[in-house]
């Protein structure tokens, strides 16, 4: 059967958000190979975004810290700011291989993969700014022998947003934000009969499609960040076969940076 998925969502032009900055690939967005090594990454230095871009030195400046609840995919969203804000001493490819974060002023990071495991007070006194995702797991392997349906993925969601906005009201200046779940680039996991990881392009994005819809319906309360739209046009550009750095990191790492200045994209 021949793949042709469409989320509504996701442009199906990869030029809308992806170019080569020396024209000589203007056709060809991929080079018809995975990249699932890390020095692969090197061949699409020449990539760049129509992303807005900002100064990552003046995250130093905020007030309070900035604090990420999630799975590895957060993790490496961290280090991929921390990346351009300490480059001499965070490299976030060395950090992912014995599954560490990178020091950086200002930001914290919390393991964080299922609703129940969250606990604000206790994990993250003094933030400023949350931010939040939960997707990988319950639609992956640890959920095994299937993963969270739409519906189950709904109420879970549903239910853990009445938990940010009841941690709004005991903290009021605090800001949260919902990110989007990242595509995963397909493995032998998904391709096996039946598969053992679910993790689909169509999957995530109905989940984010649904944490959309319930952040919408907070009115405001709880703020969300679109990063599939952003990583799908490349979700084969993996140093790892599940995380991004490299042009896709720093793209990622912008959308959170103009969140944080308040700049938005």
């Amino acid at each position: 059967a021949v793949f042709n998925w469409i989320e509504e969502s996701v442009s199906t032009n990869c030029s809308s958000v992806w170019y080569w900055n020396n024209n000589t690939h203007d056709d060809e967005l991929s080079l018809y190979r995975v990249p699932v090594r890390a020095d692969y990454i090197s061949a699409y230095t020449g990539l760049r975004n129509t992303l807005p871009s900002f100064n990552f030195s003046d995250l130093k400046q905020q007030k309070g810290d900035i604090c990420m609840y999630g799975d590895s995919q957060m993790r490496n969203l961290l280090n991929a700011i921390g990346g351009q804000v300490n480059q001499d001493t965070c490299f976030p490819l060395l950090q992912q291989a014995f599954k560490g974060d990178c020091e950086v002023d200002g930001f914290r990071w919390k393991a964080f993969r299922y609703p129940y495991e969250w606990s604000f007070e206790s994990d993250m006194p003094g933030c400023s700014q949350v931010f939040v995702n939960f997707g990988q797991w319950p639609a992956g392997w640890p959920s095994s022998p299937t993963p969270w349906t739409f519906a189950q993925y709904r109420v879970a969601v549903h239910d853990f947003i009445a938990i940010l906005i009841e941690t709004r009201s005991r903290h009021p200046h605090l800001r949260i934000t919902w990110v989007d779940t990242n595509p995963h680039p397909v493995m032998s996991a998904q391709a096996s009969c039946p598969p053992t990881d679910w993790r689909f392009p169509h999957v995530l994005a109905a989940y984010n499609r649904i944490a959309r819809e319930e952040v919408l319906a907070t009115n405001g309360s709880i703020g969300f960040i679109e990063t599939f739209s952003i990583s799908f046009p490349l979700f084969d550009l993996s140093f790892d076969m599940a995380h991004y750095q490299g042009p896709v990191g720093i793209a990622l790492a912008n959308v959170l940076a103009g969140c944080i200045l308040g700049a938005g994209v």
